[in-house]
């Protein structure tokens, strides 16, 4: 069993990979004998208070078996909670943390918005760039690591080999790392931003740092029940658009989507990056790190495997076509605005090789074996109460 640190905070708790993380934690305190608090940093949400959003993560009856011997107040044992958003953290809101030696802080929570739209950048330059350097200065005198869940592609629109370590600064604290990296869209390009920031920041007040960076992240292939996620987005949403849309279409049309043949998607289990993550806390060598598969899904195979599925047909293309159909006209409008340009992402390949040592015994699967029953789970969800199109 991993040996965690005792005293962890955690935000993103009720999120994707946020909850599995959670779920990783309690599974050491439960089983490897750690002794500690989990501190989770949750927001009441509408009639939904902190504390009862926290329960439904753990009261979740598809969350990993191995937890479903032990009651939900067996597991908020471990558990404190502080009810605030992140920009509204004060000094109140150290009171017990500031008692606590070697605070890890797993930063997980995030605001994800792909679009292309000049008015997402405010909200996604005041929740993940701002929330996250406020988070850090209010915890700076009790934290002992801070551990930034990044995103891999946040390495910008490249091809080739993917490196772990790319964000390298100068003793000036200049950027040291490329510099015309050429990003999809703001979320992207503020996720970079913030990492830079938090390396000075923490180089600065001497706090030990880590940025992981997972790609797209898909159901647990690991933990049963197998293949379910708290949430079906990314190319779920591509799927689930083409199967809503073929119900009232043509079933023989075929659909002409702009993507790069040799494109590739590195998609990965959210159960083996929560495990990934839990692993390397206390790896003060490990600095930035993938979070990947070592191989990765063709583009052309998920595109056609899930119109396919919706009972179409599809054609890559390399710009979009003068004579659109009417359901073209809806997944340029629609979807194509935020998937277009993973879809036009020359090859490139993760670096893994590190992580492959971290994970060395927990094998990787055959995501292209995986995937019909993976996708096929879902589409049997119907994606998730939650999802809306």
């Amino acid at each position: 069993m991993t040996s965690y640190p005792q005293h962890v905070l955690l935000t993103g708790a009720t999120g994707i990979l946020g909850s599995h993380i959670l779920y990783e934690l309690l599974r050491s305190y439960l089983y490897g004998g750690e002794k500690g608090k989990i501190t989770l940093i949750v927001r009441s949400k509408g009639q939904e208070s902190a504390r009862l959003r926290v329960r439904k993560v753990l009261q979740n009856p598809y969350k990993p078996e191995a937890l479903n011997i032990f009651t939900t107040d067996q597991l908020l044992q471990f558990i404190e909670i502080i009810d605030a958003d992140l920009n509204e953290l004060d000094k109140s809101h150290l009171a017990g943390l500031d008692q606590q030696e070697g605070l890890y802080i797993i930063h997980s929570a995030a605001y994800t918005n792909l679009s292309v739209n000049d008015n997402v950048y405010d909200d996604l330059y005041h929740h993940n760039y701002k929330g996250t350097m406020h988070l850090l200065q209010w915890a700076s005198g009790v934290a002992r690591k801070f551990i930034f869940i990044g995103s891999a592609y946040s390495t910008g629109h490249r091809e080739g080999i993917i490196p772990d370590q790319y964000k390298q600064l100068t003793p000036d604290g200049e950027r040291a790392g490329p510099t015309s990296l050429s990003w999809r869209n703001p979320y992207e390009k503020l996720k970079a931003e913030v990492g830079y920031a938090i390396i000075r920041y923490c180089s600065a007040h001497d706090i030990k740092w880590q940025i992981l960076r997972p790609t797209t992240i898909c159901g647990r292939i690991i933990d049963a029940p197998l293949y379910y996620s708290p949430k079906y987005n990314v190319f779920y949403l591509f799927g689930r658009f083409f199967l809503k849309m073929a119900k009232s279409g043509d079933r023989n049309e075929v659909v002409r989507i702009v993507a790069t043949p040799d494109s590739v998607l590195n998609v990965v289990p959210v159960d083996y990056i929560a495990k990934a993550i839990t692993r390397v806390l206390n790896n003060d060598e490990i600095k930035e790190l993938n979070l990947a598969y070592s191989n990765s899904l063709p583009v052309d195979y998920i595109i056609s495997y899930m119109i396919r599925h919706a009972g179409l047909k599809s054609k890559i293309v390399d710009k979009i076509p003068g004579d659109l159909s009417i359901l073209e006209k809806m997944y340029y409008k629609i979807v194509g605005p935020q998937f277009t340009e993973y879809l036009h992402t020359p090859w490139h390949k993760f670096d893994t090789a590190v992580l492959r040592q971290v994970m060395e015994d927990i094998p990787e699967v055959n995501m292209r074996k995986a995937f019909p029953k993976l996708y096929g789970y879902a589409v049997e969800q119907e994606f998730g109460a939650e999802m809306q199109l």
